[in-house]
């Protein structure tokens, strides 16, 4: 494709969604406004990333005092800021969890838990569900169930089966000694906002635990309390 080097600037990017002719230029709180002026209700928040509104003033205040302390550093060197994130999410994490490590988004985080999964149990197949989403990077659109995203990829670095949800006894049936990891979401967004049953969640976690899978729960969506308790997963009272 040739553009035309005085086309608006906005037209150049690569579009991963359907452009709507709105363009946004400033939010305030759950509200966002236009180039026109108009004011929306924001219910979109950036897939959950401005949950807690535009222009937060603590927000604000904390970036603007990193900022002037230090802006980056890699991860090789230990940070004051980095060490006081992981106390603050060792008392809201599930208590079970012993190992932390900081990613940009959900789709590196997924990637991480998949190659985590294969590394540890030596296995290559992975279950998902339909109408599942974890990503699009290469890793996490395998486990990614919509085909119009999966479409001009194959083959996908790990063999990934796709079971109904909420079905716990197509979980019992097809978890075995061969699955490294079944990755669930408790409340699946894109999917409909489909919510998991503790029914099925307990499955998954009895089955992946007589197998020797591991267990992988995507909260991207779901967490930081966004669905009444911390964490969706632990409304099913599993770990």
């Amino acid at each position: 494709m040739v553009f035309d080097p005085e086309m608006d600037s906005t037209l150049k990017l690569v579009r991963f969604y359907a452009p709507r002719d709105l363009k946004l230029v400033r939010g305030e709180g759950q509200y966002v406004w236009d180039v026109n002026g108009r004011r929306y209700l924001d219910c979109h928040t950036a897939h959950g990333v401005a949950f807690l509104g535009h222009r937060n003033p603590w927000v604000i205040q904390e970036l603007k005092r990193q900022l002037d302390e230090l802006i980056t550093a890699s991860p090789i060197f230990a940070t004051e800021v980095m060490e006081e994130a992981v106390k603050l999410l060792e008392k809201i994490l599930p208590k079970n969890l012993r190992y932390f490590y900081m990613l940009n988004g959900g789709s590196e985080g997924v990637e991480l838990a998949l190659k985590a999964a294969r590394k540890l149990t030596g296995r290559t197949r992975f279950i998902s569900f339909i109408n599942g989403f974890h990503g699009r990077t290469m890793g996490a659109l395998a486990v990614t169930w919509n085909p119009r995203y999966r479409k001009g990829y194959d083959p996908f670095p790990w063999d990934v089966e796709f079971l109904p949800y909420n079905d716990a006894s197509a979980v019992e049936r097809e978890v075995n000694d061969s699955v490294a990891a079944v990755i669930v979401e408790p409340v699946q967004g894109e999917g409909g906002l489909s919510v998991a049953s503790s029914e099925f969640l307990k499955a998954i976690r009895n089955s992946c635990d007589q197998h020797g899978a591991l267990m992988i729960i995507d909260e991207v969506q779901s967490g930081f309390g966004r669905t009444g308790v911390l964490w969706a997963h632990e409304r099913a009272n599993i770990k």
